[in-house]
């Protein structure tokens, strides 16, 4: 099974409209990525899942970001700034694992992320 993740930042206090665009954003950047053979495979199964969590700070999110960067192809998410920020802001990251393509200590790690309320 491949779960895609997004991880949103807490501490910007985003209304539900802007988290639901965010996911969006995240979404098309994965959908973009260059990572084919898992990306297909989360397209054609139905039971493609999308996990989203929340982290306390952007100082966390970029621990976070470099920790699992160097196991897995990870896409940062953007806001242009037009609405509820002034000018662009980092609001999260999303990225794919699967048990078949993801090294098990990644899995653990990102294990726990979904267990994590920061």
């Amino acid at each position: 099974m491949i779960k895609a993740y997004y991880v949103f930042r807490k501490d910007l206090n985003m209304t539900p409209a802007k988290l639901a665009v965010q996911c969006g954003h995240g979404t098309q950047l994965l959908m973009l990525s260059e990572n084919y053979k898992i990306l297909e495979d989360w397209q054609l199964n139905s039971d493609s899942r999308k996990v989203v969590c929340e982290i306390s700070s952007e100082e966390k999110l970029h621990n976070l970001y470099n920790t699992l960067t160097e196991y897995i192809d990870i896409e940062e998410i953007w806001d242009s700034g037009y609405t509820e920020f002034n000018g662009k802001t980092l609001t999260g990251i999303a990225f794919m694992i699967s048990e078949e393509y993801t090294q098990p200590e990644v899995l653990k790690k990102v294990k726990r992320l979904q267990l994590y309320k920061g």
